[in-house]
């Protein structure tokens, strides 16, 4: 076992980062708040440590006297996050070929990042039985409770208009597009479901349709469409033709 201090005096800090090399050439970044405790949880295996799943898994099958335990420096509790982050990405730590860290740091500047060999674990780890809430069903009563906390002024974004909203200017990839189309296609609507999409449509104001061929009457546009499967911008461009495929016309 190894340890280096270096980049400044302690000062009246007991905090700061540190990173820890391993035999096999590998690299941790860590912070804490009393860096003597941490290194007291890495030479005994702490289960404090297990959260750091990498560092923790290098320690047990190699042993802690093969690690060098480096404090880059010491800073105030307030600038952890900071600092851990300015290493973090300087080391390139996630990087499986030479880290071990399996997320990044949020800081002011930058948001929390999983690296992506973590994430694809979870993924995999988490898909089908092995996930937790797999087979099991929201009940209706908590479906409700949440869209009452996300609904109207409730919702985080009310109110927002233009250049305001989070989400003014973000589009859709043509990737993303067409899995949606793909997830959506074939599946099967509830009678529940088609009853809800018939009401909304039915609150839609506009002008009344009318089929000359059989005097049919639809209140709206959206219900004459709907009903009859045709796209709203096929439905405009004929509309106004005299002798329209559809046969219809307003009242």
């Amino acid at each position: 076992m190894k340890i280096i201090k270096r980049n400044g005096s302690k000062q009246s800090f007991n905090s700061g980062i540190y990173v820890i090399h391993t035999p096999e050439n590998y690299i941790y970044i860590g912070k804490s708040i009393n860096l003597n405790r941490r290194l007291k949880d890495y030479t005994s295996k702490s289960s404090r440590i297990k959260g750091q799943p990498k560092i923790y898994e290098s320690i047990n099958r190699l042993g802690w006297d093969g690690h060098h335990f480096t404090i880059l420096e010491y800073c105030s509790k307030e600038l952890l996050n900071e600092r851990e982050r300015y290493w973090q990405d300087k080391f390139d730590c996630t990087n499986p070929l030479f880290g071990l860290n399996v997320v990044l740091q949020n800081s002011t500047a930058k948001r929390r990042e999983f690296s992506k060999e973590y994430r694809d674990m979870l993924s995999e780890k988490n898909k089908g039985s092995g996930n937790p809430f797999y087979g099991k069903k929201h009940t209706q009563e908590n479906k409700e409770k949440w869209s009452k906390q996300i609904s109207g002024k409730n919702n985080l974004n009310y109110g927002l208009k233009g250049e305001e909203h989070p989400a003014y200017g973000n589009k859709l990839s043509q990737e993303s597009r067409e899995k949606i189309s793909e997830r959506l296609k074939g599946m099967p609507k509830t009678k529940e479901h088609n009853e809800k999409v018939k009401q909304s449509l039915i609150k839609v104001k506009g002008r009344k349709i009318i089929r000359i061929t059989d005097g049919k009457i639809w209140d709206s546009v959206p219900l004459c469409t709907s009903e009859l499967n045709i796209p709203t911008t096929t439905f405009y461009r004929n509309i106004k033709k005299e002798n329209n495929k559809f046969n219809l016309k307003y009242l």
